[in-house]
């Protein structure tokens, strides 16, 4: 159990270096490359079929509600009113406009900047809200790796599916009361047209990675269909172009291009230590810590440690577990934790818990000679953009649940040594002595659901 320790500290980050809370209404749509478009007659405007490839996102498993606008604008525009229904008659730039003071609101970096002349670029690597590229919401809708070919996004039957034209009584009704799709998204056909970023323009044969469409055109693009709409007009190719000023039976829906801000990397601390004169770091040998430590072991047994005292420096990659006032306790992967030393000028650092470092360090003579002591030297903090979006590998063989409890349903397994991608973060618990936090992973073989993180690592076991 002692051996897996330090990776229950890594995913403790998580709460950390994630204090924003992460909407349980949003899914991970995983990258990947699909046929765009359709080639049946009945599809207006989404001939040619082409290949298209995406970069993984986040979106909202449903279109924007009347209390979301509400509370984000200070007004709701729609024809038919209800709280849970979906926000109708807004047009492309309240769209915008409400993605950006959204993001203000909650502490995100805007996506949108309006320039002098009125129009609008996108910032697609901000963490703030964004309304959907067309090629986004299309392979959403198609259910992103999931796909299982359909007319209408969820399956065939639209009834089960979508309101439209023969069953809504000619309303919007509450999101999420059809069926969703493979991905969890409802109402992607049917109850409100959704806008999407993008001008519109005629496909192309051509190959395309992460298109964004025509920049400010006369028209721009909605999908999906609306309680309006006959059950042509909601297949999942269907594509309409509206003036942005056009708002009738039109909403929409956000997205995310991450979940987690972009986070500056900090600079190294040039810190001189007494015992390393002037910090010089070319003189010090990358290696990891469990090298470093069967150096030492190897020299120990022949007795000659004392030739590594003050003479041999390395610098090793790891993760600051503890900031004392004159140590650190730090650990590599899969590793047992590493108590060191620090220098007198680098007592009471400020190092922030959590982060990951290059350590550069040395031995010296701790008066124990079977354990020589370890003196830290300087440090650099060299990413802090980690965990939610990032892959990690399994330590032991865990239980993949249908909620963050151990009396939720098994739901599948993640081996050990497999990799899987933090979702969303949950709640703080204690499993086995370990404190982590109970993490949503999507898993290599597909199967999502929730984890412990106390198990998790970003290297593997065995290697």
């Amino acid at each position: 159990m002692k051996k897996y320790m330090t990776a229950c500290m890594l995913l403790c980050a998580l709460v950390v270096l994630h204090a924003q809370s992460i909407s349980k209404e949003f899914v991970f749509v995983e990258g990947g490359t699909f046929r765009m478009g359709s080639n049946v007659k009945d599809d207006f405007g989404a001939a040619p079929v082409h290949n298209v490839t995406l970069s993984s996102f986040f979106m909202c498993v449903h279109e924007v509600t009347q209390m979301e606008y509400q509370s984000v604008m200070g007004e709701n525009p729609s024809f038919f009113t209800g709280g849970s229904q979906p926000v109708d008659c807004v047009t492309w730039y309240n769209a915008v406009e409400y993605c950006n003071k959204r993001s203000v609101a909650e502490g995100f970096t805007p996506c949108y900047k309006k320039k002098a002349d009125g129009t609008y670029t996108c910032d697609f690597a901000s963490d703030g809200y964004r309304l959907p590229t067309e090629a986004e919401w299309e392979y959403a809708a198609k259910g992103g790796k999931k796909n299982a070919a359909s007319n209408y996004s969820g399956g065939n039957d639209i009834d089960e599916v979508a309101w439209h034209y023969d069953n809504s009584d000619d309303q919007t009704h509450e999101v999420m009361t059809k069926e969703s799709n493979a991905l969890g998204l409802y109402d992607m056909s049917g109850n409100v047209h959704e806008w999407c970023w993008d001008g519109y323009a005629a496909y192309t044969a051509e190959s395309q990675t992460n298109p964004t469409g025509a920049l400010n055109a006369d028209n721009y693009v909605v999908r999906g269909g609306s309680c309006f709409s006959s059950a042509l007009g909601c297949r999942v190719a269907m594509r309409v172009s509206l003036s942005p000023t056009d708002s009738d039976h039109v909403g929409f829906r956000v997205v995310r291009t991450r979940l987690t801000p972009l986070v500056a990397k900090t600079p190294l601390k040039a810190v001189k230590s007494k015992s390393v004169q002037g910090f010089d770091k070319s003189k010090y040998k990358e290696v990891s810590l469990q090298e470093a430590d069967k150096t030492v072991a190897a020299s120990v047994a022949k007795g000659t440690q004392s030739e590594l005292y003050n003479t041999v420096f390395f610098k090793s990659k790891c993760h600051l577990i503890e900031n004392g006032e004159i140590f650190f306790n730090v650990f590599a992967d899969c590793t047992n934790m590493v108590g060191i030393w620090l220098c007198e000028e680098m007592q009471n650092s400020t190092v922030p818990l959590f982060a990951p470092l290059i350590i550069y360090y040395h031995y010296y003579d701790s008066t124990q000679p079977d354990s020589p002591g370890i003196m830290l030297d300087g440090w650099e903090i060299v990413d802090q953009e980690r965990f939610v979006g990032q892959s990690y590998f399994a330590a032991d063989n865990l239980k993949i649940r249908s909620a963050p409890s151990l009396n939720a349903e098994k739901v599948g397994v993640l081996y050990i040594d497999n990799a899987a991608t933090v979702l969303e973060v949950g709640e703080k618990t204690t499993i086995d002595g370990i404190s982590s936090v109970w993490v949503k992973i999507h898993a290599d073989g597909g199967k999502e659901g929730w984890c412990f993180a106390g198990y998790l690592t970003d290297s593997t076991v065995n290697q």
